[in-house]
């Protein structure tokens, strides 16, 4: 009886890349699946934080700007009525 052939990779250096070629397919198919899910948790969070920032720090920097105005404008109002009353 003849033998079957095997169809088991051989040593050497086809054997070598071989299994190579496989192992880097099956890695890659790895990263893609664990960078799509960490893409998807990232940008959810991302949401989450980006709205929460601009819902609460947004009134804060209006605030701000409108104290800066009426500060500039009171001291404006003042210095000219100071300076009417020395002429």
């Amino acid at each position: 009886m003849a033998k079957k052939p095997t169809t088991k990779s051989g040593g050497g250096i086809k054997g070598f890349l071989t299994r190579a070629g496989k192992s880097f397919y099956t890695g890659g198919l790895f990263a893609k699946e664990s960078g799509s899910w960490l893409a998807q948790h990232a940008a959810r969070w991302g949401f989450i934080v980006a709205t929460t920032s601009i819902v609460v720090f947004m009134p804060l920097i209006f605030e701000i700007a409108r104290e800066q105005q009426v500060s500039i404008y009171g001291r404006e109002d003042e210095f000219l009525f100071l300076l009417c009353m020395c002429a």
